[in-house]
């Protein structure tokens, strides 16, 4: 291990003990984690009804794509500015206070939109107004959500808990839609948006749990000393990163993942089905075989446990995201590469386990919120030049080329990430390389 991931170890209070997890049920019966678990799957599912409402108004009052654009830029703008002072404000207070006041807010902009809506259809100003608000509300919920779950529950069961988060997130992915037609198709509109904030309450109410089963509503411990301001406070994150070789290697991963390999997929992947003479049905099946290998694939990696460690879970997930989209780009050979492709970025997608586990033990609890904005802004700010991108390329040269271009430039990353000297450090990482956290509040209740 470098000096910089043993000085993170360091950082973590407590002692290292030999306790095992003791799977998901025992984990869900701490009820601090149980009601976040749940709060923020129905507020997923909410989300999902109104994306989809959203997207439908949007094509049906004005039918420009310029205008969904607009308020896509939106929602995205205030998140990316305001992201790290999110991680400073969530590690400079209880996290899961920060993340009651983010669902709150939200409430708040989505039920006055479906105040709005019973008046008529909202114009185009109005949706890009809220989406702008939720912009604000997400810039902080982010960096809090990703954190809170290790104030609440033990080391030991950290790889657990982000299985169970990446778990709710799919179901979500996966359900919300789903829902969005029925509620849509009941009540418009105003039904998707009134279902949303209504949500949004469940989260609120929920959090409130929370904190009631938490040992303490303070602040962790540490956190108030960690800065002066909020300027410096926000920059700590960075400079945690500027030295600490593992996160390097995790967020380069990150960045050419999302800029180039699943851009190209997600864009191409509909003209591919399409070429092949298949329908939208089909579009949808291989969206649930996705969804359905990477829940599998969490919540397997939550209970592995031995030589398989975290670090070599990134490698591994990271090398069957870009297998997987290579196999895309050879779908004129056979229709079967395509379900394959389906298969192994389902299962790559589950890399967010050791990602999570990595970062929830070996980073600094007093800082994690900062490391996560950063991560977060680093990762997905070159989402949407690569969505461009990837449809630009296509044009030219179709889908194969770019497909199989996005793939080799993950594999390749990830193999000279290996023969690196910070690359072959992080494949010794695992959950057990950071001492016993005292998590801030954190509650061991089984009732």
């Amino acid at each position: 291990m470098s000096t910089d991931e043993g000085q993170a170890v360091q950082a973590l209070p407590g002692t290292q003990d030999g306790r095992r997890s003791r799977g998901y049920l025992a984990l869900l019966r701490n009820r601090a984690f149980f009601w976040l678990w749940l709060g923020q799957t129905v507020s997923g599912l909410g989300n999902g009804v109104y994306s989809v409402g959203l997207a439908w108004v949007v094509y049906s009052v004005t039918g420009s794509s310029a205008d969904m654009g607009l308020i896509m830029a939106a929602n995205a703008l205030p998140q990316l500015l305001l992201l790290f002072l999110g991680g400073a404000v969530a590690d400079r207070y209880t996290r899961v206070v920060v993340l009651r006041a983010s669902d709150l807010g939200a409430a708040v902009v989505t039920g006055a939109m479906t105040l709005v809506t019973l008046a008529g259809q909202p114009t185009v100003p109005e949706l890009a107004a809220c989406a702008l608000l939720l912009g604000v509300t997400t810039a902080f919920y982010n960096p809090s959500y990703s954190a809170v779950s290790g104030d609440m529950v033990r080391r030991a069961d950290l790889p657990e808990a982000s299985a169970l988060l990446s778990v709710s997130a799919n179901t979500a992915r996966i359900a919300g839609p789903a829902i969005a037609g029925v509620v849509y198709g009941l009540g418009g509109i105003r039904a998707s948006f009134g279902f949303d904030a209504l949500t949004f309450l469940v989260a609120v109410a929920a959090t409130t749990a929370v904190m009631r089963h938490l040992k303490a509503t303070r602040p962790q411990a540490g956190q108030l000393r960690t800065a002066t301001g909020f300027a410096s406070s926000a920059w700590a994150g960075l400079a945690y990163l500027r030295r600490t070789g593992w996160l390097k290697v995790l967020i380069v991963i990150e960045i050419v993942g999302n800029g180039a390999t699943v851009p190209a997929y997600l864009v191409l992947l509909p003209e591919v089905v399409r070429s092949l003479h298949g329908s939208a049905n089909e579009l949808g099946a291989l969206s649930a075989v996705q969804v359905c290998a990477s829940i599998g694939c969490a919540l397997i990696l939550g209970r592995v446990r031995g030589r398989f460690v975290a670090g070599k879970q990134l490698y591994v997930f990271g090398a069957a995201m870009g297998l997987g989209v290579l196999a895309a780009s050879a779908y004129h050979e056979n229709r079967a590469f395509v379900l394959i492709a389906a298969l192994l970025v389902g299962s790559g997608f589950a890399i967010e386990v050791p990602e999570n586990t990595l970062l929830q033990t070996l980073v600094p609890r007093e800082i994690i919120s900062r490391v996560y904005s950063i991560a977060i802004a680093l990762s997905y700010a070159f989402l949407p030049i690569g969505l461009a991108g990837a449809g630009l390329a296509a044009r030219s040269l179709g889908p194969g080329p770019v497909l199989a271009g996005g793939a080799v430039l993950l594999l390749g990353a990830l193999v000279l990430l290996a023969l690196s000297r910070p690359g072959r450090a992080v494949l010794t990482l695992s959950a057990a390389s950071g001492a016993e956290p005292a998590p801030g509040g954190a509650s061991e209740s089984e009732s």
